[in-house]
């Protein structure tokens, strides 16, 4: 739950949403690959599926959705900066 806001953010297979406490859907979409992690930051929440990172306000509004150019393999989220490792081998980072 993000407690500044009191949202309960959830992932389940290719889908993610966010719920207000009184049960209300504010957010929710289907992912083109299955989502690997929802990562809080100080601007909101971010989705990393296999395929793509989306990063989301936290007023529940679509901010950026970043195409992957391979699988995600692997990620590490430290200082507002995703770090990618995709299955050819390459890595890439990406400042949210």
């Amino acid at each position: 739950m993000d407690e500044s806001s009191r949202i309960i953010w959830i992932a389940v297979d290719e889908r993610v949403a966010a719920v207000a406490i009184d049960g209300q859907i504010l957010f929710s979409m289907a992912t083109n690959t299955p989502v690997l992690s929802l990562e809080q930051f100080s601007d909101g929440i971010v989705a990393v599926s296999e395929g793509q990172a989306i990063v989301i306000n936290r007023d529940c509004y679509i901010e950026t959705i970043i195409d992957f150019p391979d699988i995600a393999q692997n990620f590490r989220f430290e200082d507002e900066r995703l770090t990618i490792d995709f299955a050819d081998g390459n890595t890439i980072d990406y400042l949210l």
